[in-house]
């Protein structure tokens, strides 16, 4: 294929390959997430058991994908200020900084913050108490794991395990995760779900930096309130 091609005309080829192999990967990655998600929904009240037999499926390489739906917590909140904000933006910015506040309360190591850009993009606040942001689930948090047995990243159950029990799996406070579970008493009425991609072929040194490329155009994509960009 790249017999008798300059440098450049080979580039180029590699540069469309690339960006091609992004972006119809990524439109399967979010059918397949949307499809699998209510398979692993879980709260905080769960326990590490429940959740580890809800997440049925065994570890390998791919993209994984948290959301959070606020209803029931907003409505709670919404019903102690006692509906003392008729303007929904303001209404909406307040209760981000509530969540906010309860986020970074007793944390036990490095976590990640939550964006207040993102949040105001996603969460729709209602006089009726709700969010309609699709069907209340709000896109929390992408990251990509690898089924490795040189590292310390096991693979996909591995790692979501660690964002929902991260001291169970480890006592280092270096590890970036965000640990849910320091969280249960605060956002025991939130709901959550995870879903994921299986990338088993790309599990090679040289292959997973596909992983990556494909996980920056899907939080591209899905914007979460949660991480880089």
């Amino acid at each position: 294929m790249f017999k008798d091609k300059s440098y450049d005309e080979t580039l180029k080829i590699i540069q469309e390959g690339l960006w091609y192999l992004k972006d119809t990967t990524s439109e399967i990655a979010i059918e397949h997430l949307n499809s699998i998600a209510k398979k692993y929904e879980f709260t905080l009240n769960d326990t590490l058991q429940s959740i580890e037999n809800k997440l049925n499926f065994s570890d390998c390489t791919g993209i994984y994908y948290f959301e959070a739906n606020f209803n029931i917590f907003y409505s709670k909140w919404l019903r102690e200020q006692g509906n003392q904000f008729d303007n929904l933006i303001e209404r909406r910015e307040r209760f981000f900084f509530y969540i906010l506040d309860r986020w970074f309360e007793n944390r036990s190591g490095n976590t990640p913050r939550i964006s207040r850009i993102k949040f105001m993009k996603h969460f729709v606040a209602r006089k009726s108490g709700k969010n309609f942001y699709s069907d209340g689930w709000v896109p929390l948090y992408i990251g990509k794991a690898r089924n490795d047995i040189f590292s310390s990243n096991k693979g996909l159950k591995f790692r979501i395990i660690e964002h929902i029990y991260a001291d169970y799996r480890t006592t280092s406070d270096q590890l970036y995760s965000m640990r849910l579970n320091d969280l249960e008493t605060t956002f025991n009425d939130v709901d959550f779900r995870v879903s994921y991609v299986k990338m088993d072929k790309f599990e090679e040194d040289y292959l997973y930096h596909l992983v990556y490329f494909i996980e920056k155009e899907l939080r591209f994509r899905i914007n979460p309130i949660i991480g880089k960009q």
